[in-house]
């Protein structure tokens, strides 16, 4: 009788989860809606939420242009609020120029801009309490005074001084910009992250402020008119391929007496005979110390 009822019991689980996966199941393609004044965009609807989520319309270049999201859409006579924009959202959408985020958008997705390469403003209305855009960069905001910058567009031109309330700049948040010369980051960042500035291959100039204490992966890979490279004092770990494939390098200045910890592949397809400027007491610590051993011209500071 027990196996029975356990039977029975598991029976009926199984049978909510199945019913419940047919009520919540994703349709195979995202709804064409607009609101009004706004643009048309490609959405799923959460019924019991009445929440619509923006999604990649099918094709490449599916949007190009000004693209003004709108904040609400009516599907069969019912209003759904705009709350977020999927992962890949607008994705190689290569002839988008910029995009108004409305304020009811409290989540995005990951590379909701990729491959956006004539992309110069992401702009987001007044009063959202999740996002804030700045000269058309988009940020996280993570108190009334701290941000988080969370993407740079991928057309925009020149150089960029990251604002003082940054505390926190997103992995990727700066990848392919290849339009970007020179930037400058702010003292209270404490991490370069992952491909931040990944193959930005038109900088030439980069100011790291002296919070940084680490440099991750494949930070600057790619950097490749990258002319010099000044590591403050902070920088206690550089890691794997952070300044690979940066070919044009002329010289590298570490102001550290410890050498920063960096891997063999941290500096790769980097000459190894360029000067490496360093405090004169700590010459012969770089000269043995693992991966920056590799550079046979370091050098005190005083030589430059």
């Amino acid at each position: 009788m027990m196996k029975i009822c356990l039977l029975t019991f598991l029976g009926s689980v199984l049978l909510s989860f199945s019913t419940a996966a047919q009520i919540y199941q994703k349709p195979e393609e995202p709804e064409q809606v607009s609101g009004n004044g706004s643009s048309s965009i490609c959405c799923y609807f959460d019924e019991p939420s009445k929440t619509a989520i923006v999604e990649r319309c099918s094709g490449k270049d599916s949007h190009s242009g000004s693209v003004i999201i709108p904040g609400e859409v009516w599907r069969d006579g019912e209003k759904f609020v705009v709350r977020k924009i999927n992962h890949d959202a607008f994705k190689n959408c290569s002839n988008l120029t910029s995009v108004t985020i409305p304020d009811s958008v409290t989540w995005l997705g990951l590379d909701v801009f990729c491959g956006c390469s004539a992309l110069t403003a992401i702009n987001v209305a007044e009063g959202n309490p999740a996002y804030s855009s700045e000269d058309g960069v988009l940020f996280f905001k993570l108190s009334q005074k701290e941000r988080t910058l969370r993407e740079f567009p991928k057309g925009k031109a020149g150089k960029y001084n990251i604002p003082d309330n940054v505390v926190n700049i997103a992995g990727y948040a700066f990848e392919e910009c290849r339009r970007l010369n020179e930037v400058v980051i702010p003292y209270g960042v404490t991490n370069i992250r992952n491909c931040t500035f990944k193959n930005c291959d038109s900088l030439t100039c980069v100011q790291i402020s002296n919070s940084v204490k680490i440099i991750e992966e494949k930070a600057f890979q790619g950097c490749s008119s990258l002319k010099e490279i000044t590591i403050p004092q902070s920088v206690k770990v550089i890691r794997s391929k952070a300044f690979a494939e940066c070919g044009a390098l002329k010289s590298i200045t570490s102001w550290n007496t410890t050498p920063p910890e960096i891997s063999q592949s941290t500096f790769s397809s980097v000459s190894k005979t360029i000067p490496v400027y360093v405090p004169a007491e700590s010459v012969e610590t770089y000269k043995k110390a693992d991966g920056w051993s590799e550079f046979c011209n370091i050098v005190a500071t005083s030589a430059k």
